[in-house]
């Protein structure tokens, strides 16, 4: 199998799938969309990774300490059990800490690694920062 052709054909595919919905008439937006769609622009850069031994990445409390984060994730997502309820600090993997700082920026991202490599915290990160934000804006100080 020829992995460079499989993926011009996966690209071409979605390429007349994502095209088959979407009938623009304004002439100028129209050529302005399918310039984007001929440019391969109608999906996010994919982050792909093939080694299954992660590089590391930094803690939750450097991102805190950086400003990517809020002080309470520092808080909330750590290494706990039942003789030490504060916890050890958590260390995310390099794909993890990049996924983390991308949202943090507002922009899309698609994630895709093995099983068990942190995807799901990834992306559990920033939406408990978003809550954690939208609350705290919400509550009168």
């Amino acid at each position: 199998m020829d992995v460079f052709a499989f993926r011009e054909e996966l690209v071409a595919e979605y390429a007349r799938f994502s095209r088959s919905f979407t009938r623009i008439r304004a002439e100028d937006i129209s050529r302005t969309v399918y310039s984007e769609y001929d440019a391969g622009r109608f999906w996010p850069t994919p982050l792909i990774q093939l080694n299954p031994n992660f590089k590391p990445g930094g803690y939750i409390d450097d991102l805190v300490a950086d400003g990517v984060l809020d002080e309470e994730c520092a808080k909330i997502f750590r290494l706990k059990h039942p003789a030490d309820t504060f916890g050890k600090r958590l260390r995310l993997h390099r794909h993890q800490t990049d996924a983390i700082e991308i949202a943090q920026r507002g922009e899309s991202y698609v994630l895709t690694t093995g099983t068990g490599s942190g995807k799901s915290l990834a992306y559990f990160i920033p939406i408990a920062e978003a809550i954690r934000i939208e609350k705290f804006r919400r509550v009168p100080h």
